[in-house]
């Protein structure tokens, strides 16, 4: 799968504007560039990921907003895992909807 498939797959879980701006910076959501996805893809290399809360402070939740600040790991089968923060907002637009993601971002 690459990073459109997977874009569109999602999209029922992403706010529209940023599904749209999404698929311009899919690609820069990861450290991991294209080139080594792919590489693990035509080897068939097992990804493993766990996302973590982390204690780090955000915005005050309201009933229709929520920010948080998560740190993933990747790890490829037998390579040493790859760890970054990302920076997660998401929104809906009542309390009667459903929650959609927002935005995303890699921090530095």
């Amino acid at each position: 799968m690459d990073a459109r498939s997977t874009l569109e797959a999602a999209r029922p879980l992403l706010r529209g504007a940023f599904a749209a701006d999404a698929r311009v910076g899919a690609s820069m959501w990861t450290p991991i560039t294209m080139g080594q996805w792919q590489d693990w893809v035509s080897k068939q290399v097992a990804v493993s990921t766990e996302v973590r809360v982390r204690a780090d402070d955000h915005p005050p939740d309201t009933a229709t907003s929520s920010s948080r600040v998560l740190s993933v790991t990747i790890t490829p089968t037998d390579q040493a895992p790859i760890v970054f923060a990302v920076y997660a907002r998401a929104l809906r637009q009542s309390t009667e909807n459903a929650w959609l993601l927002a935005d995303l971002r890699v921090l530095p």
